[in-house]
């Protein structure tokens, strides 16, 4: 589907539930609503949800994109004419709108009217790339430098797309100006040549580095900024980093996909940081004071209290991801170890705790209850 048509089937304003009018406040401030609500941390399954969110936010919040969607969304994203119904049709889109009218009558609209040509300023093709950031580098945020391969004009034919030495002739079709012009009965209308492609022009001998199309990928290095709790799936777009546009048309976009490597320690819930801790048994009965790396590597102290129990989560405020906005937790999940061997002295030692035990409540006393009472149920 090509962004015309999506663009003509989706309804963005709907998406981030906003008017046709709403302000670029208005639409900033829904789509950070909705993007923390979806976000495939917080909200497992939202990932599609989140992407749609998005990408309308990518659309409504960029200017000139916001008017040619809302051009789309009114004219469609191509409209159709033919002659007498028949097979010949001709396309335009959406930007071809006002070169339709200009030639909708021979000569125009009277004597002053300017002829419109057949290439009209255009917006660049956005461009996609992707990149892994460390875990480290996604919670703290990072700027980056990437090395993007960008079209630029051929060196052997600076651009021409002709071998050394030919030259390039007029198109015949067209005559050099770009269009050809379709009598439709009562309308003349303009339409792109479609053996020079709207150049006017023809290469007859190609150049043997970029095949007749005057361009050559060269790879470019380019700036991004990662904020902190940065996450896998997501795009980070690079405004005018995109393909050039014709005719002084702006440029496109450049669309970072986002892909975070796992972390050995710690892993992510939203803004939070969640890391697992192992302790003795002899810390999680009497208490101990232990040291632990938040995500940044800084050196964290933590009290475990007396009796903690295997699987208790103790709470570090403020120790997660850190936003202008918002900073998360840091919590610390306690995992008793159990020694995988034991020797006499130890289990004598065991043997003799056991035996002193002095429990109020028996540990399985409520599982014992529960099957008894199940198995009298049953009978």
């Amino acid at each position: 589907m090509t962004v015309e048509n999506e663009w003509f089937q989706t309804d963005y304003y709907k998406v981030l539930g906003v008017s046709e009018n709403a302000t670029l406040k208005e639409i900033t401030r829904a789509y950070r609503k909705l993007a923390k609500e979806l976000h495939p941390d917080v909200n497992k399954g939202s990932e599609e949800q989140f992407k749609k969110v998005s990408k309308a936010y990518d659309v409504l919040s960029d200017s000139s994109k916001r008017k040619e969607y809302d051009e789309v969304r009114k004219f469609g994203p191509a409209v159709s004419y033919g002659s007498n119904g028949s097979s010949g049709n001709v396309n335009f889109k959406v930007d071809d709108i006002s070169d339709m009218f200009s030639g909708l009558f021979k000569g125009g609209f009277g004597k002053n009217s300017k002829r419109t040509t057949a290439y009209s300023q255009r917006r660049g093709q956005d461009v996609e790339t992707s990149y892994k950031l460390s875990f480290e580098d996604a919670t703290n945020g990072k700027t980056e430098t990437l090395s993007v391969n960008y079209p630029a004009d051929c060196h052997e034919c600076n651009g021409t797309g002709a071998a050394k030495g030919s030259v390039q002739k007029v198109c015949d079709k067209c005559m050099g100006s770009g269009y050809l012009q379709t009598d439709g009965g009562l309308f003349s209308l303009n339409q792109i040549c479609d053996k020079c492609s709207g150049k006017g022009t023809i290469v007859t001998n190609p150049c043997p580095v970029c095949f007749g199309t005057g361009k050559e990928f060269k790879p470019q290095r380019v700036t991004v900024k990662f904020a902190p709790g940065s996450s896998s799936g997501q795009k980070v777009r690079i405004k005018g980093k995109g393909l050039p546009g014709s005719n002084g048309g702006p440029n496109g976009d450049l669309y970072v996909n986002l892909t975070v490597q796992p972390h050995k320690l710690f892993t992510r819930k939203g803004f939070d940081i969640y890391l697992t801790v192992p302790i003795t048994f002899y810390e999680a009965v009497n208490g101990a004071t232990i040291s632990i790396p938040d995500v940044a590597g800084k050196k964290i102290t933590l009290k475990i209290p007396q009796n903690c129990p295997n699987g208790r989560t103790l709470r570090v405020p403020g120790r997660g991801i850190a936003t202008k906005g918002q900073s998360g937790d840091l919590y610390v999940v306690v995992e008793v170890e159990v020694p995988t061997r034991v020797n006499e002295a130890q289990k004598q030692a065991l043997e003799e705790f056991e035996k002193n035990r002095n429990d109020d409540i028996n540990i399985r006393e409520k599982v014992e209850s529960y099957i008894k009472v199940t198995q009298e149920v049953k009978k």
